[in-house]
């Protein structure tokens, strides 16, 4: 089931996919982003942040611009509650593990 998904990358930067989650481990996860590709995450290794929702949702306003780099932490306190508001976070990457988001 093909879903939202906002990463942060090795350079800090949070961008919103819409992919496939087709495996996760304690710090790792595997997303298809298209019918031919699908990527390896080590979160442990490469993010801060990252959230897999529940449900595909459109692009964020707070993510319009060309650049958002997640050491603003107004940005990832924006998309938290966006997410937070309609119940749509089913997983939660917090710098070390995740956590499932209730």
């Amino acid at each position: 089931m093909k879903t939202t998904i906002f990463y942060e990358n090795s350079f800090g930067i949070i961008t919103q996919y819409t992919g496939e989650v087709l495996e996760k481990t304690q710090s790792a996860i595997t997303i298809k982003f298209s019918p031919k590709k699908a990527y390896k995450f080590d979160l442990k290794a490469y993010s801060d942040f990252l959230i897999v929702c529940k449900n595909k949702i459109k692009p964020l306003e707070v993510l319009k611009s060309s650049f958002n780099f997640s050491f603003d932490e107004k940005l990832r306190n924006d998309i938290l509650f966006e997410l937070e508001k309609n119940n749509n976070i089913l997983e939660y990457w917090d710098g070390k593990k995740f956590a499932n988001w209730n």
